[in-house]
């Protein structure tokens, strides 16, 4: 979806209309955004009511002092069992992933969760 490609463009700017469409039709008014960066730029977040974006966080030491670092190799496995756990709980609100149990131990942190309107960041943590 980040590519540029030469006369074409980015492809995201392709299937932005194409996706948007789609979600529009089946969405119920929140959107669970587990997508990377790059690939939620093909579709419009206004479509939805409420779109909630999760991230898992390592707690880890680093130089010294205790820090958040984005988790990019495992996140795809990881948030497998979280798109389980929202589709059998019907969960559309972060604070209900209180109640979530995480293989790997993350457990969602309510004070790290950042709104902006209709436009939700929420994180999963673990420590390392």
């Amino acid at each position: 979806m980040g590519a540029k490609l030469p006369v074409f463009g980015k492809p995201s700017t392709f299937w932005k209309p194409l996706i948007s469409s789609s979600l529009a039709k089946a969405a119920s008014g929140v959107v669970w955004d587990l997508l990377p960066n790059e690939h939620s730029a093909g579709w419009d977040p206004s479509i939805s009511g409420k779109k909630i974006r999760v991230s898992f966080l390592d707690d880890v030491v680093k130089n010294n002092k205790r820090t958040l670092v984005t988790v990019s190799h495992w996140n795809k496995l990881l948030k497998g069992s979280l798109v389980r756990f929202l589709v059998e709980s019907q969960v559309d609100d972060p604070s209900g992933l209180k109640n979530f149990k995480h293989p790997e131990g993350y457990l969602y942190k309510a004070d790290l969760t950042v709104e902006n309107d209709s436009h939700i960041d929420t994180f999963l943590v673990t420590k390392r």
